[in-house]
């Protein structure tokens, strides 16, 4: 056994781990008796895994709002232009080709299409944004 390990009673999280050979005046309650494999468990997996009813479980995915969905891909999409605005000088649209001004209409319509996946409850969590394949 390795020991013990404190959790917040309300929600499972894991606040502590208290190994048996190490003394202690007193263990946070609630906590409960661990081996060195649960404790590798833990540790290599944080925020992965809570205390409920006493025993180890998978901790609960929380959902981004789509705020939050919303403001990771604006900056995704700030980052790609500045990675543009570094690879290509500014030019003027009238100076363009035809060809480059389609290419630069068809990148907005393809981040246009990002925020849309958002908006139309297809893309839930950030692994679900289908990003341009450009960037």
């Amino acid at each position: 056994m390795f020991g013990k390990v404190h959790y917040n009673d309300e929600d499972g999280i894991i606040t502590g781990f208290y190994p048996y050979d190490i003394e202690y005046s007193t263990i946070p309650e609630p906590n409960i008796e661990i081996t060195e494999e649960e404790h590798q468990l833990l540790i290599n997996n944080q925020g992965k895994y809570i205390i409920n009813n006493g025993i180890i479980a998978d901790a609960p995915v929380i959902m981004p709002t789509i705020g939050e969905l919303l403001a990771f891909t604006r900056q995704k999409r700030e980052t790609a232009l500045q990675s543009m605005a570094d690879k290509y000088p500014a030019i003027r649209w009238e100076s363009m080709t035809d060809e480059e001004k389609q290419q630069v209409k068809d990148l907005r319509t393809l981040w246009l299409n990002v925020t849309e996946q958002i908006k139309n409850g297809n893309a839930k969590t950030y692994n679900e944004i289908l990003f341009p394949k450009e960037f």
